[in-house]
């Protein structure tokens, strides 16, 4: 399912991060601030991010579920974004489990974009083919709309944050939309603290592309066999796991 993915990169494109040894300030001009989403399409739920020192540090829990290939998942999730976006923590409240990960984006751009991700996250949406629109207002805010015809996708952005992000791949579609923008507010720390009894896995992201990748091969070189026959029930279902443990990254 490609629309996860372009969610994720709509998300760290509009967002600043960290360079070398350096920590950049996400959001210059917000120090902090509480943002509630509501979530539709595919994702039915609500969101509610926490930010602080300019984004530096940024929380995100979500309530939802998701409805994919004829199928329902409930999710209770905490995601947490450190050292200006460098790390990411997905923690699965309900299970008490929780992937630790690089953000990908980090090691996969190269020194000039990076520089553009730190001149403003509208510099990046252009760098990456959006075209800005015009404006709107969400929330009460108003804000620049941004649009990528490639990728079926409109942003509407507001110093560095996404108050509405919409995107639609066939017939799967996502529409997040603030309701809710408070500034300059004293976030209470314990927002930014993994609960004690969470279990953390540092993921290799690579690796898991890799595992995906050969599965697909071997699935597809052996769908003729009565052997491959046999064990693709048992292939399908790992896919699927690691389907899911990429989608929880993003």
């Amino acid at each position: 399912m490609k629309i996860l993915p372009i969610l994720m990169l709509i998300t760290l494109a509009i967002t600043n991060i960290a360079y070398a040894d350096e920590v950049i300030k996400r959001y210059p001009n917000s120090q902090s601030g509480k943002i509630v989403y509501q979530l539709s399409g595919m994702e039915q739920g609500t969101e509610t991010i926490y930010y602080d020192q300019w984004g530096v540090r940024e929380v995100k829990y979500k309530q939802a579920t998701i409805t994919m290939m004829g199928q329902n998942k409930t999710i209770k999730q905490m995601v947490l974004i450190t050292d200006g976006g460098k790390w990411v923590y997905t923690i699965d409240l309900d299970k008490k489990t929780g992937k630790k990960m690089e953000n990908p984006m980090f090691s996969k751009l190269s020194p000039e974009q990076r520089q553009q991700m730190m001149q403003g996250g509208e510099k990046m949406m252009q760098a990456m083919g959006a075209k800005k629109v015009g404006t709107d207002t969400v929330a009460g805010k108003t804000c620049n709309v941004w649009k990528m015809q490639k990728a079926n996708s409109s942003v509407c952005i507001w110093k560095n944050l996404p108050l509405r992000v919409e995107s639609q791949m066939g017939s799967m579609k996502v529409k997040n939309i603030a309701t809710e923008v408070v500034e300059g507010i004293d976030i209470p720390e314990d927002k930014f603290t993994i609960p004690a009894d969470i279990k953390i896995e540092t993921v290799d992201l690579n690796k898991l592309q890799q595992q995906m990748q050969k599965m697909r091969q071997m699935m597809w070189q052996g769908q003729n066999h009565s052997d491959s026959q046999q064990m693709r029930p048992m292939m399908q279902r790992r896919m699927q796991q690691m389907r899911e443990q990429h989608q929880q990254m993003q």
